[in-house]
């Protein structure tokens, strides 16, 4: 359900009273805020799925514990960050953390987790986690090196292999060119064979969980109000915990998984 285009001047005071007039005039007016993310990052990000997925879902509940609807593109992800650090958009989500990031773009508080596995090909000769010490780990190109990542490399002390996608990833391991690759555990290894088209029970998925990977909304560093609307954002995310209404959102989500 949409928003009123008009905000009660109360909730405006309250939550705005830190912008420059023109620029709360012009919340006033509009009610919402435009933001962009990328797709196909199931759980998180899903047109398929419920509210159009769990960070989706988080960000929407977000902002509206601030009064605002919001107004969202699909981009590539790529260009979802080009067009915050270019504010055609407020802020894009959900993205990991990284020094690099980190030099152009401000970081909320963590929206998701996501959980890290290792998998290998189902019919490997690798049946614990540790076999897999200083063996070859596919590691997608577009997948940013934080330091879960970084930890998990250096604790199994493993070459790195790089690949386009973790798709491709997938076909490095069952053609044998990899010896294991890192997946989010929210997807089963049902689905990773479905979606890559692989064949079905290509992989084996290891029960260990090897670390969290925070996600994040992230605001240009350029933008002249965006420590603040990140400190609005983490009110508002707060806002969404303490009454708990986070939680009915998590479970939800958890459910439908």
């Amino acid at each position: 359900m949409k928003f009123s285009i008009f905000l009660p001047m109360s909730v405006l005071v309250i939550v705005f009273g830190w912008l420059p007039v023109s620029y709360a005039d012009e919340l006033f007016e509009r009610g919402s805020v435009k933001l962009a993310t990328g797709k196909g990052y199931a759980p998180f990000v899903d047109e398929d799925l419920s509210a159009g997925g769990w960070s989706v879902d988080i960000v929407r509940q977000t902002f509206k514990q601030l009064s605002l609807d919001i107004q969202l593109d699909v981009l590539p992800w790529d260009r979802a960050l080009k067009w915050t650090k270019d504010r055609k958009v407020l802020a894009a989500f959900p993205f990991v953390y990284s020094k690099q990031r980190a030099e152009q773009f401000l970081f909320s508080e963590p929206i998701n987790y996501v959980p890290i596995h290792m998998y290998v090909a189902k019919d490997s000769d690798f049946l614990s986690i540790e076999q897999l010490k200083g063996k070859r780990l596919c590691f997608p190109l577009d997948y940013t090196i934080g330091s879960v990542e970084q930890a998990i490399f250096d604790k199994f002390e493993m070459i790195i292999n790089r690949a386009k996608d973790g798709f491709a990833c997938v076909k490095h391991v069952n053609k044998g060119w990899s010896d294991a690759g890192i997946t989010n555990g929210y997807i089963d290894a049902a689905r990773i064979n479905i979606i890559s088209d692989e064949k079905v029970d290509s992989i084996r998925i290891f029960n260990e969980l090897l670390g969290n990977i925070p996600l994040y909304l992230v605001i240009s560093k350029q933008h002249p109000q965006g420590q603040k609307w990140i400190d609005e954002f983490n009110h508002g995310l707060k806002l969404l915990e303490s009454s708990g209404k986070k939680s009915i959102i998590d479970k939800q989500h958890l459910q439908n998984l």
